[in-house]
């Protein structure tokens, strides 16, 4: 594994290949295990993962750290689309108890916060990662090993201070999310440019929204009590970061001023210390707010939760220094295709990335034909440009139906696979939200 030393955040895209083996559960199969490994993508972010496997060598799926500019530490489980959907828990085991870190229930979940660094911190220590799965009564444990535990864990922290660096320890910024299509957030990390504290607030489909305000390190905690000062309340809002509970009517009323553009005044005091005023609040918060709604109009439309037809594909969205970009992530024949639609005020393209991620045949090509007129395109990165008419016609369809495309590999004639559609929902309603706020409506 090379050094990250020198990383450009913006452009480098790291996918390390995920080395799959049969193992056993002695001490001498540990080197036989994938190693863990870390990816600096393009979205600002650091990704530090490892597949879980059995004693037999069944591989259940990925455990992935990871770590964003904006959005902070998440932890990430997948699994396989063999492998029976029940309950399931991640824990550390090593010296002493096993350390729950996060239990979950269905294929994929996506959990923002401290469990991520947590289990990153757990790691550093030398200690394993075990998935236990629960099925029709039946526990199954699936163990990731420390196989280049120590180094991929030096390489994710020298990614994430190699950003820091780059974009500025307080950056602060309004972002809107969804990372499963069935739950939105809203949130600012490093709010107001106050060090390492986040506000957020949290719709899950069909449970209304939650807020919070919390320090988002768990090595170096920021606490203290932030005040906001909302129009016409009769005294201000106190938010220990400390403490549990949100005042509902309060919450309305902040959320309804951050939907007018006009973000109230607010101070934090962190423990012994003096208060700092949270500042530049506005920012990008209209087309943060644009997304944040309609993911949630999305998702009260939907009537019920969209289950991804392939566990191996998943759709993303983000909006970041004036690109809005969704993405659709796919993986045939052990190789890894990212298709990603970026608009940029005037400039728009359909970016494709293909990389080898396990053993097996080969992507030969791609037929891009009804997306961007593409028939045969084999080389693995490729850039379309798209000019407004192209782009406007590509999302009506793709928030629609969808558009068709290709892989031809060298085994078969080809898989036909979705950009866009109804399992892109969310994700790309919120794509079409941030064109329009920051392109088409200025």
């Amino acid at each position: 594994m090379r050094t990250m030393r020198g990383l450009d955040p913006v452009r480098t895209l790291l996918v390390v290949c995920l080395l799959f083996s049969i193992s056993t559960t002695t001490a001498a199969s540990q080197s036989a295990r994938s190693p863990w490994t870390t990816e600096a993508a393009r979205d600002f972010s650091c990704r530090l993962s490892n597949a879980a496997i059995d004693g037999r060598g069944t591989e259940a799926g990925r455990i992935e750290i990871g770590w964003g500019d904006v959005s902070g530490y998440w932890l990430q489980v997948s699994l396989e689309k063999s492998i029976p959907a029940g309950r399931w828990r991640v824990e550390s085991t090593g010296k002493g108890r096993a350390r729950e870190i996060l239990t979950g229930q269905g294929q994929f979940w996506h959990f923002r916060g401290e469990p991520g660094e947590k289990l990153k911190l757990d790691l550093a220590s030398g200690r394993d990662a075990v998935l236990t799965l629960e099925s029709s009564g039946k526990r199954t444990r699936y163990a990731t090993g420390i196989h280049g535990a120590a180094e991929a864990v030096r390489e994710f922290d020298e990614c994430v201070a190699n950003i820091k660096a780059a974009m500025g320890t307080s950056r602060s910024r309004w972002t809107a999310e969804s990372s499963s299509g069935r739950e939105c957030w809203l949130k600012q990390s490093n709010l107001g440019g106050i060090r390492s504290l986040d506000l957020w607030f949290f719709a899950p489909r069909g449970q209304g929204i939650f807020f919070d305000v919390r320090g988002s390190s768990v090595k170096n905690p920021v606490t203290g009590v932030l005040r906001i000062d909302l129009p016409g309340d009769a005294s201000p809002w106190l938010i220990d970061t400390e403490k549990d509970d949100v005042d509902a009517r309060r919450k309305t009323m902040l959320l309804g001023e951050l939907r007018q553009l006009k973000p109230p005044h607010m101070t934090f005091t962190p423990r012994g210390a003096v208060p700092v005023e949270a500042k530049d609040l506005l920012g990008n918060l209209d087309t943060a707010i644009a997304m944040f709604d309609v993911c949630m109009a999305t998702n009260a439309r939907l009537a019920k939760a969209q289950d991804n037809p392939d566990s191996a594909i998943r759709f993303s969205v983000s909006e970041s220094e004036g690109v809005c970009e969704f993405t659709g992530v796919y993986q045939v024949a052990g190789e890894g295709i990212w298709l990603s639609l970026l608009s940029q005020q005037k400039k728009h393209v359909l970016k494709v990335e293909r990389r080898r991620l396990a053993p097996g045949y080969e992507v030969r090509a791609l037929d891009l034909g009804e997306i961007v007129g593409a028939r045969n395109v084999e080389a693995a990165d490729a850039v379309f440009e798209l000019d407004a008419a192209k782009l406007g016609r590509l999302r009506r369809d793709l928030a629609g139906a969808g558009r068709e495309f290709v892989v031809h590999s060298t085994r078969d004639a080809g898989y036909k696979m979705q950009f866009g559609g109804e399992v892109a929902a969310v994700p790309f309603a919120m794509f079409d939200a941030c064109v329009h706020t920051r392109f088409d409506a200025r």
